[in-house]
């Protein structure tokens, strides 16, 4: 059988082969002719409608270079958009955007892209200064809420997200200083983005500023639901560039600074399964540096900041870091004037509210309306602090105290805000400049509170302490150290300390002449054992070695301790301070007033004195005075505030290397209290002192040298119950002055008489001065009490000697200094021989007294006791003279008595032969010109002494004598009558007192027979002085009979 197709199969092949040629060229044609529009075509079309809706519905000027679409691959390049804002400025643009459709979209419920790809994009956002952005005007009105709600929007996927070059221009015109950055150019790339797919899909972006800031992502991203995961890290971030959105917060400039923050995250926002966390987060800041606003000094230097392992759950609050680092740096630390600290007024201070603010007042008692919130779970592993240096300064201080801490290093470790209870390690070292060292270790918990602590610290420098003294003393630290050795402890709000307190080499320097002042080799206190509830004290020893004081009486009289203790009255403030007044506040509960506090416990094993001197410089005098008092040891054991506990006292030293000095006895703490029992007794023995160093102010004050003389100095004290009882016995022995040094500023006083009268029989003046008195008298000033008795005995002892002697050796006051005599009498009164008794023991006593003896006369009642003593010898001798005719052994006048009627009868006579004219008129001295009188009698005779009773046989009271002129008259006269007279009426009686009157008046009497009976009765005192033979003669000295007029007396004068 053929194969061979027929005729007519062959045609209708044919025909069938025309017809789908035709097909295909129509179809081919069609589909050119839209690739054809959709190359050339189209892009036209869509650039130009594109300009004008978008210009129309930005209203801002919009252009395009170029649009492409590739209609076979469903993709449109557009190149050069760029978008004008409303200034005229660029608002936003880019180089190309290329995004290619993926057909399966017509096919899905999804919005499918298989590339989209933007290279140059740049966006300009403006907050103009009224805090408008620039594309506010762009962002539509919310709409009202539907009535049926809207549908889910179609997810997007997107194969590929390509952005390269792009760039964010940010300015901020609403800040008081603009600010302006560009972020860029930054690009990134998401794969398979979907926002309904895999969660898990990775995505990365990266960006990077004008400044070198850098930003980089790399995880998973879902819009629904929303949720992400992965790492993030911003690097260099220039703090100083953002300084217009914190300027205004605080009170600094940042110089400089940069920070790093780098994390892992997770966020899901999805119900049943939220998550917010942060993990194996490192937050750095480098190279931190702050001034003060306006300066371009830092005071705050921070090389390196470093938070790392941090891991944060903000949906638990909870938190842990594994370390926080802070390495190297230097702070500079100023108090001002004001006493605010410079690093706070770094912080701008908050604003106070205005008046119109009506402050809540809670009631009290009233219970808060909700409890403290519990502090977040945060946890610190370590808190590390290495290298950083502090620079402090103090410009509260009249100089400023300036201190540096070369290197600080702190670390902390387990720190929980949530576990109160975990124990915190601590360790502490500081490295202070130029030298010393403090390291602390230990333990604290917050809750109970508690903490032990190590505490060593060695030889910290205290000569930076001399601006905080200055305002009390004027010294200045030139050296010492601290150390500390020991254990503190707290306990709620009981603290404690054991160990051992050091200060090593300290000595200090005036501030006017910068010489020393008080130094030591080491005070130390060993054996501390304190707690403050109850407060108690228990220390082991207090020692101090080589302690030395200098006190210096300058040439102008000032001294060193006037110009150390300041006296001048602080400057007032500059402002006026505000007064705050304060509710009382109310004592807090469980705690007792201070009225019932117990007294403190405390005991002083042992205290001890090595080596201790004191040396007093004079240079106010020429030649000047150097003292000491050195070589002082010894110790002071058993001190306590526990009953009848008294302590041991033994301390000795020297006075200028040579005397000896001790305190010894017995000492209780409580004798200054009213305890009763409690009781002090201390005894200062003082001996073999050597006072010649202090010669020049014995010759500068007292007028002459200080040839020799020791110093003992006796004192017992007891105190008991505020009430002081001491005995001061102070010796000098052989003090002996030299010779006169004429000195200007010596004293007028007797200063050799003093010293005599002080002296006794040993050469040595005791001075006793015992001292009562009460604690409690603020007057009552020991040192002072035995000072004021000594210069007054001293000043009694050259101006009133007889007061003091009398009141030595048997009574009697200033009226020692004389003796009185009757008119005429060579032999003081009986009454004055108790004084000459007295004056006898003290010259015994005193041998270093002399006494001048210097007599005196009354010219009045003297002359007239003279002439009656005359006028009786010359009756004894008219009466001898008469008996010798009768019988030749007569006794001499002197020893014959006189009988009355034999006085009235030669009486009579001597009348008669002398007046033979008559008898003068009564009142009229007939011995006249005859009588020497000494011209130097012109004072007033004092009032009359009693005459000693005399016995004459005729006596008769007296008459009134008539003053009538001389008359020739014949008197016998007897037993005071008158019996006979030659006057023819005897008008003219006269008695026995009249005749003798008249007789006395004529006898003359010399100046030299007066200075005869003053010098009479000094030589009687003198004898009187001598009996015995114990006094030597050659002390007593007879001088020159006063003048007329001082009395009928013998003065004595010590010398």
């Amino acid at each position: 059988m053929s194969l061979q197709p027929s005729a007519a199969s062959i045609v209708a092949q044919d025909k069938r082969s025309r017809r789908s040629r035709r097909r295909w060229l129509v179809t081919g044609s069609v589909v050119t002719g839209l690739l054809l529009f959709g190359f050339f075509g189209l892009p036209p079309i869509i650039k130009a409608q594109a300009i004008k809706h978008l210009s129309a519905e930005l209203h801002r000027e919009v252009s395009i270079e170029r649009i492409r679409v590739n209609p076979l691959v469903l993709s449109i390049t557009i190149d050069g958009l760029a978008i004008k804002d409303r200034d005229g400025a660029e608002f936003t643009g880019w180089r190309r955007l290329y995004v290619n459709f993926d057909s399966f979209s017509l096919f899905t419920g999804e919005w499918r892209f298989q590339e989209i790809y933007i290279d140059g994009f740049s966006q300009r956002v403006v907050i103009a200064k009224d805090g408008v952005f620039n594309f506010a005007d762009l962002i539509p009105a919310p709409a009202e809420a539907p009535a049926t709600p809207a549908k889910k929007p179609r997810p997007l996927r997107i194969a590929s997200l390509s952005v390269t070059s792009a760039a964010l221009n940010f300015v901020d015109s609403s800040r008081a200083a603009p600010f302006a950055t560009t972020v860029g150019p930054l690009g990134f790339t998401l794969k398979n983005f979907h926002t309904a797919g895999d969660p898990k899909a990775p995505y990365e972006f990266s960006a990077i500023t004008e400044a070198g800031e850098t930003f980089d992502w790399k995880g998973t991203l879902s819009l629904i639901p929303a949720r992400s995961a992965g790492r993030f890290s911003i690097g260099g971030i220039a703090l100083k560039k953002y300084a217009p959105y914190y300027a205004d917060r605080i009170n600094a400039d940042l110089l400089s600074g940069a920070l790093d923050f780098s994390a892992s995250y997770a966020v899901d926002l999805s119900e049943g399964s939220r998550q917010l966390t942060l993990g194996d987060a490192t937050i750095k800041l480098s190279n931190l540096q702050v001034a003060p606003r306006g300066s371009t000094t830092a005071v705050i230097d921070l090389p390196s900041l470093v938070i790392d392992g941090l891991h944060a759950d903000g949906l638990k609050t909870s938190a842990v870091i594994r370390r926080v680092a802070l390495d190297g740096g230097r702070l500079t630390v100023v108090r001002e004037k004001d006493g605010s600290i410079n690093l706070l007024n770094l912080l701008t201070v908050p604003a106070v509210a205005s008046a119109g603010v009506t402050p809540v007042t809670v009631a009290a008692g009233a219970t808060p309306a909700a409890a403290m919130p519990a502090l977040p779970d945060v946890k610190l592993t370590e808190f590390s602090l290495t290298g950083l240096a502090i620079d402090i300064e103090d410009r509260t201080t009249l100089t400023p105290a300036k201190n540096s801490i070369g290197r600080l290093d702190v670390s902390v470790k387990n720190i929980s805000l949530a576990e109160p209870a975990v124990p915190v390690l601590l360790a502490l070292s500081v490295a202070t400049l130029p030298s010393g060292t403090i390291n602390v270790e230990g333990s604290a918990v917050r809750e109970p509170l508690a903490a032990d602590l190590k505490i060593k610290v060695t030889s910290i420098p205290l000569a930076g302490g001399t601006p905080y003294i200055e305002p009390m003393l004027n010294v200045r630290i030139a050296g010492g150290a601290v150390s500390v050795d020991g254990q503190a402890s707290l306990r709620g709000t009981v603290a404690s300390f054991q160990g051992d307190v050091v200060v090593d080499k300290f000595a200090t320097v005036d501030g006017a002449k910068a010489e020393d002042f008080v130094t030591f080799t080491q005070f130390a206190i060993r054996g501390i054992d304190a707690i403050s509830d109850p407060l108690t004290a228990r220390i082991g020893e207090i020692s101090i070695t080589d302690p030395s004081a200098r006190v210096t009486v300058n040439a102008d009289k000032t001294t060193n301790l006037a110009a150390i203790l300041r006296t001048e009255t602080a400057p007032a403030a500059e402002s006026e301070p505000v007064e705050v007044k304060l509710p009382p506040a109310a004592p807090a509960k469980g705690l007792a007033s201070s009225s019932t506090l117990p007294a403190p416990i405390w005991s002083l094993g042992k205290f001890t004195l090595t080596n201790g001197s004191v040396l007093l410089a004079d240079n106010s005098i020429k030649p000047a005075v150097r003292m000491s008092l050195d070589h002082f040891s010894g110790a002071i054991t058993g001190l306590s505030s526990a009953d009848l506990q008294r302590a041991d006292v033994n301390i000795r030293g020297k006075v200028n290397g040579s005397g000896e000095v001790s305190f010894t006895g017995k000492l209780d703490a409580k004798a200054a209290t009213l305890t009763p029992g409690a009781l002090t007794e201390i005894l200062v023995d003082v001996k073999g002192v050597d006072l010649s160093p202090i010669s020049p102010y014995v010759g500068t004050y007292a007028g002459y040298e200080l040839a020799r003389s020791g110093l003992s100095v006796d004192v017992k004290a007891r105190l008991s119950q505020r009430k002081l009882d001491t005995s001061n016995v102070i010796t000098l022995k052989q003090f002996t002055f030299g010779p006169a040094t004429n000195s200007p500023d010596a004293t007028k006083l007797p200063v050799r008489l003093g010293v005599a009268l002080l002296k006794d029989t040993s050469g040595n003046i005791v001075i006793d001065v015992p001292v009562k008195g009460s604690l409690d008298d603020p007057s009552f000033k020991i040192g002072r009490v035995v000072l004021r008795v000594i210069v007054n005995l001293l000043v009694k002892a050259a101006t009133s000697p007889f007061s003091l002697i009398g009141a030595a050796f048997g009574g009697g006051g200033d009226e020692l200094a004389y003796q009185d005599f009757s008119p005429g009498a060579t032999t003081p009164l009986e009454a004055e021989i108790k004084k000459i008794e007295t004056l006898r023991k003290a010259l015994k006593g005193r041998p270093a007294l002399n006494l001048d003896i210097n007599g005196s006369y009354d010219a009045t009642a003297d002359l007239a006791a003279v002439r009656d003593q005359t006028l009786a010898k010359q009756v004894r001798q008219r009466l001898w003279e008469e008996l010798r005719v009768k019988n030749a052994d007569t006794p001499p006048p002197s020893e014959l008595t006189v009988a009355p009627e034999d006085e009235t009868r030669i009486i009579g006579l001597m009348v008669s032969e002398r007046y033979p004219d008559g008898l003068p008129a009564p009142g009229v001295d007939t011995a006249g010109a005859s009588v020497t009188q000494p011209q130097a009698v012109v004072a007033a005779p004092p009032a009359p002494t009693p005459a000693p009773r005399r016995i004459y046989s005729g006596a008769a009271t007296p008459k009134p004598v008539a003053k009538t002129p001389a008359v020739k008259t014949v008197v016998i006269i007897s037993s005071g009558e008158v019996v006979a007279t030659a006057s023819a009426d005897g008008s003219t009686p006269l008695t026995l007192a009249d005749a003798r009157r008249a007789l006395a008046s004529g006898i003359v009497v010399s100046e030299e027979d007066l200075r005869a009976l003053a010098e009479a009765r000094a030589q009687h005192v003198r004898d009187e002085l001598l009996e015995g033979g114990e006094i030597d003669a050659g002390r007593l000295f007879l001088t020159a009979p006063a003048p007329a007029g001082k009395g009928a007396k013998v003065f004595l004068q010590l010398r």
